[in-house]
C-alpha cells in the first residue's frame, strides 16, 4: 500500500535535460538548481507547455506533479543569493519505490475514487452487509458479520466517452484488518473507471472532472472532497489476472472553502440510474451539450441562500434543458409554422419586386428570430414533466408544479434585470418560485439521461429536500 502524500516532502523533479531539487510544501513546489544557477535557465528558454513533471521524493518513490505556471518566467525568482522558481500545482501523483515499467506514473488502466459523498449514494452497509445474519445471535453469542456476495452489491456498466472504451464500476470495499486489535476496518463505497487500453496520465483530468461532475449532480453541490483517488494497474500474470493493483495516489487541490456536508435523504442513489448511468456519464462528459450545473452551491452555507447569480444560472439552465431535451409545445409548434409562412412570403415579396439581396437577407434575420417566449417554453415543460410523475403525492406535486407562467414571467424578468445589473431589491416570493424551478430544472436533465418515469418519483423527494431554506 502506498503511503499518503504528506503536507511537506523534497525530491528530485526532472524537467527537460536538468534535475532539480524540489521542497514541496501543500502545493507549492520551489524548485532549486542542484549544481550551479545556469540549472534553472531550463524555466526560461523557452516555455514549458501544461504538463505533468516526474521523478522521486526524499524515500525514491515515483512522484509526479502536474505543471502549468505560465512560462517563461522573469529573473525576478531569483532571490537572495539562491536561486529557485515558485509555483502551485493542482495536483500531486505519489507512486512506490521501483524501476519496473509497470509501476511508472506516465499511464494508467483504471481510476478508483471513494469519499463520505459517494457513500450517501451507495450505503455500503446497507449494500454489502447481510442483515439477516447481522442481527442474528449464534448460540456461542458471538455476533459476526457477514458479508454478500460481490455481485449483489456490485454494478458494472460499460459505454465510449472521449473515443475510449470504459467500464464503470461502483461497489463497496472494506479497509484494512489489524488481526492484533481485532479491528474490522470499515466499509466504504467506491467508484471505478477501468478503460480498454492504457491511458495517458494527462487524460486524468478529464475522468475526474467526470466523476466530480456525476457526484456533484447527486449531491447538489460542488465542493467535493475525495477520500482517495487512486491509479490501478491492470495484472496481467499470475492467478490475480485481470485485477487491478494500486498504481498511485493522488493528491488534488481545488479552492473550495470547505467541503460538502449533506443529508442522506438530499441525494439521488445510484440505483435511480441503474443502467442509465452509461447514459447519465456520456451526458456530462459532453461538453456541448452537457447539463448547465453552475448554479449548485459551491459552500455548504451557499445551500441556505440564494444569490443573483444562481438566478441567472438557473434560468440558463431550464433554456438550455428546453433547446436540448423533448419538450414539444403547441406554441411552438405554431410559430414554427408562422415563421415558415413569413419567410415564404418574404422571399417571393423580394423576387417579384427585384429587392436588394442585402435588405432580403436583413427581413429573413429578423423573421428567423420571431419565436414564443423563454415563459411559454417552461411553461410547456412544467406541464410535460408534471405528467411523467406517477406515484408522488399530491402534496408533493403541488410544492413543485403550482408555479404559474405569471410567476415564471417575473422571475425571467428579474433575471434580465440582473444581468443589466439592477441588484433585487424586493425578493417577495422569488425564493419559492427559485425552489419550484429548481426542481423542474433537474427532472428535465433526469428525462434528458432517460431515467425511466418510475424513477422520477425518488428524485422529486430528494430534491424537494435538497432546495434552499430561505
Amino acid at each position: 500500500m502506498i503511503k499518503p502524500i504528506e503536507d511537506a516532502f523534497a525530491g528530485y523533479i526532472n524537467i527537460r535535460d536538468k534535475q532539480l531539487f524540489v521542497a514541496i510544501n501543500e502545493n507549492l513546489c520551489k524548485f532549486y538548481p542542484r549544481e550551479n544557477r545556469d540549472e534553472m535557465r531550463v524555466f526560461g528558454d523557452t516555455p514549458i507547455e501544461r504538463q505533468f513533471i516526474h521523478g522521486f521524493d526524499e524515500d525514491y518513490n515515483l512522484i509526479a506533479l502536474l505543471f502549468e505556471q505560465p512560462l517563461p518566467m522573469p529573473t525576478a525568482f531569483f532571490h537572495f543569493g539562491s536561486s529557485y522558481l515558485a509555483f502551485k500545482t493542482p495536483m500531486i501523483v505519489k507512486g512506490r519505490r521501483s524501476r519496473e515499467d509497470e509501476d511508472k506514473l506516465d499511464t494508467f488502466d483504471a481510476l478508483t475514487f471513494s469519499s463520505s459523498a459517494i457513500d450517501s449514494l451507495h450505503p455500503p452497509g446497507i449494500q454489502a452487509l447481510d442483515m439477516e445474519e447481522l442481527w442474528k445471535i449464534p448460540e456461542d453469542g458471538a455476533r459476526t458479520l457477514k458479508i454478500k456476495a460481490f455481485d449483489e452489491y456490485t454494478s458494472s456498466y460499460s459505454f465510449e466517452l472521449y473515443g475510449e472504451k470504459i467500464t464503470l464500476m461502483y461497489s463497496v470495499s472494506q479497509s484494512g484488518v489489524e488481526s492484533i486489535s481485532g479491528d474490522l476496518g470499515r466499509l466504504y463505497s467506491i467508484i471505478r473507471l477501468e478503460f480498454n487500453r492504457p491511458q495517458k496520465l494527462e487524460t486524468f483530468e478529464r475522468y475526474y472532472v467526470l466523476i466530480k461532475k456525476l457526484i456533484a449532480f447527486c449531491v447538489g453541490q460542488h465542493n467535493i472532497k475525495f477520500d482517495k483517488v487512486q491509479l490501478n494497474r491492470r495484472i496481467t500474470t499470475g492467478e490475480d489476472i485481470g485485477r487491478y493493483k494500486e498504481l498511485g495516489i493522488c493528491e488534488i487541490f481545488d479552492t473550495y472553502s470547505d467541503y460538502i456536508g449533506f443529508d442522506w435523504g438530499r441525494t439521488i442513489p445510484f440505483r435511480v440510474f441503474d443502467c442509465h448511468i452509461a447514459d447519465v456519464l456520456t451526458l456530462l462528459g459532453d461538453e456541448e451539450n452537457a447539463p448547465w450545473l453552475t448554479f449548485l452551491p459551491d459552500t455548504n452555507e451557499g445551500k441556505k441562500w440564494i444569490s443573483h447569480d444562481n438566478i441567472k444560472d438557473l434560468c440558463t439552465a431550464l433554456e438550455i434543458e428546453y433547446d436540448r431535451g423533448n419538450f414539444p409545445s403547441q406554441k411552438d409548434e405554431n410559430m414554427r409554422e408562422i415563421k415558415s409562412v413569413l419567410m415564404e412570403t418574404v422571399k417571393e415579396y423580394c423576387s417579384v419586386n427585384n429587392i436588394a439581396e442585402d435588405s432580403k437577407v436583413k427581413a429573413l434575420s429578423y423573421v428567423g428570430r420571431i419565436d414564443i417566449s423563454v415563459a411559454d417554453r417552461i411553461c410547456a415543460m412544467r406541464d410535460i414533466i408534471k405528467n411523467r410523475i406517477q406515484s408522488a403525492s399530491d402534496e408533493i406535486i403541488s410544492r413543485t408544479f403550482s408555479i404559474t407562467g405569471q410567476d415564471i414571467k417575473r422571475f425571467l424578468e428579474l433575471r434580465n434585470g440582473i444581468t443589466h445589473g439592477r441588484l433585487i431589491t424586493e425578493w417577495g416570493d422569488v425564493a419559492v418560485v427559485y425552489q419550484r424551478l429548481y426542481r423542474i430544472a433537474f427532472l428535465a436533465m433526469l428525462i434528458r439521461m432517460d431515467i425511466p418515469d418510475e424513477k422520477l418519483d425518488i428524485c422529486l423527494e430528494a430534491l424537494e429536500r435538497r432546495t434552499p431554506l430561505l
